[in-house]
């Protein structure tokens, strides 16, 4: 099973399914982090084909509240897709990588006297995509919205 993720992201890629990523006994098989769009597409497309359930994680500040898939499982790790893609700090618009975390984000954004209005607990793990996806925003986002 693995041989086919590892090829996709080279020994670079591979990490190694430690703690981190278990949901209570459940660990899974690997850990890829992909560095390019184009090699998570291969990745979901590798995973499809082969019918390998997977997990999408970021700095999993949030993953313990998901449940393991049923049989070997792999999670696919945004770590490496971190930085800034486009800032146009006139316009108020910030594209970001899936892995950037909150602090990075805050640290750019800092430099022009702007800020993401988002709290949430452990800004310096909690990624972007993760942010987003988990919708984990903080407290912030009763006062300046999501």
């Amino acid at each position: 099973m693995a041989q086919g993720l590892h090829a996709i992201v080279g020994t670079e890629g591979v990490r190694s399914p430690s703690e981190v990523y278990a949901l209570g006994e459940a660990v899974p098989a690997t850990v890829v982090a992909p560095s390019s769009e184009a090699e998570i597409g291969a990745l979901v497309e590798h995973a499809i084909g082969t019918r390998m359930p997977f997990l999408i994680a970021g700095g999993a500040t949030h993953i313990g509240a998901l449940a393991p898939p049923e049989g070997t499982w792999w999670v696919l790790s945004m770590e490496r897709l971190r930085g800034v893609v486009d800032y146009s700090p006139a316009d108020l618009v910030i594209t970001l990588r899936a892995g950037t975390t909150l602090a990075e984000a805050q640290q750019v954004l800092a430099e022009h006297h702007q800020y993401l209005p988002w709290n949430p607990p452990l800004p310096h793990s909690a990624t972007i995509g993760g942010i987003v996806s988990c919708n984990r925003a903080g407290s912030w986002r009763y006062r300046y919205g999501t």
